[in-house]
């Protein structure tokens, strides 16, 4: 607990003591950079080292860095993940790395009137769908596995004054008048999986998935100073959802459906540089581009507490 707090405190002063560099701006932090960013996805690192058993780990981990500018219709990135987990049934070492790419497929809707740009207030309205596309290598240490992985998915993004909009989607639905905000983000697209080396023939081989998935998450909230569009959590509930089958290409398992849910619920503690994040976690299902894999023919669940961070 010693340990903990002084690095709470760390996290606290360093804003204070120094303006952000450029170069920290531009690096992001959640568990897996396929989905779209505006989803809560918190990164997880948690290790214990006993003194006469094997260490225990527990790490959904990823980073990026942004090569483009905040503020563009698309931005292109180099991202790099690790998996590791003991403690569940089937343990799971899995690293990746390579390129992402986002783009809003849209321009946002003809303002009716130009001199709304000077509210800082002022949401302009989007009604289109959001690309994240990633191209990355991937190793797997249980599978003895090495290959691609590439995903493209799609997210329906609506925002806008509620004027025009009534619901937003993949963008948060707050007003002034409630501390109470939810965020519904809808996503569909392909995944395809290429072991081009594998300690079994079971691992080797092509695989193309179609996905479909649903994250909700609501929670309490105050304003944020810095961005009037996304406010601050002071805690949030999380459903993430997701269905993958493999469409083309043999099978890794034993199932062609790959059924992954993650329930979270976070108590926010520290806001910036990043934000850090402690709560509780269930995880049911698999996930086969991140190692993560059914147990004697069933999705393997798991509790976790433990503390998060997200950029």
């Amino acid at each position: 607990m010693k340990y903990v707090l002084i690095i709470l405190l760390l996290f606290h002063f360093i804003p204070l003591r120094a303006q952000t560099p450029v170069w920290l701006k531009n690096i992001g932090i959640r568990q897996s950079f396929e989905d779209d960013e505006s989803s809560q996805n918190p990164g997880l690192f948690t290790i214990s080292i006993p003194k006469e058993k094997h260490a225990s780990y527990l790490v959904d981990f990823g980073l990026k860095y942004n090569l483009s500018g905040a503020a563009t219709q698309s931005q292109s990135s180099l991202v790099g993940e690790y998996h590791r987990n003991s403690i569940a049934d089937a343990p799971v070492n899995n690293l990746q790395f390579g390129y992402k790419f986002m783009s809003i497929l849209k321009k946002p809707e003809p303002l009716e009137n130009v001199f709304d740009l000077l509210n800082p207030e002022y949401l302009q309205t989007y009604k289109t769908l959001k690309l994240n596309a990633t191209a990355k290598y991937r190793y797997d240490q249980i599978e003895g596995s090495q290959g691609i992985a590439a995903t493209a998915m799609f997210s329906y993004f609506q925002q806008g004054p509620k004027s025009s909009v009534k619901t937003r989607w993949s963008s948060w639905n707050s007003n002034k008048d409630s501390n109470f905000a939810y965020l519904m983000v809808p996503e569909f697209g392909v995944e395809i999986q290429h072991n081009f080396k594998a300690d079994s023939t079971i691992y080797k081989g092509f695989v193309g998935r179609a996905v479909a998935g649903m994250q909700i998450s609501f929670g309490s909230i105050f304003p944020n100073k810095k961005n009037v569009y996304v406010p601050l959590n002071r805690w949030l509930l999380t459903i993430d959802a997701k269905l993958r089958y493999d469409v083309v290409g043999k099978e890794y398992s034993s199932s062609r459906w790959h059924p992954l849910i993650k329930t979270n619920l976070d108590f926010f503690l520290l806001y910036s540089p990043v934000k850090l994040i402690f709560g509780p976690a269930f995880t049911y299902g698999d996930n086969p581009i991140a190692g993560f894999r059914e147990f004697n023919f069933q999705p393997q669940q798991f509790w976790t507490i433990a503390f998060k961070v997200q950029k």
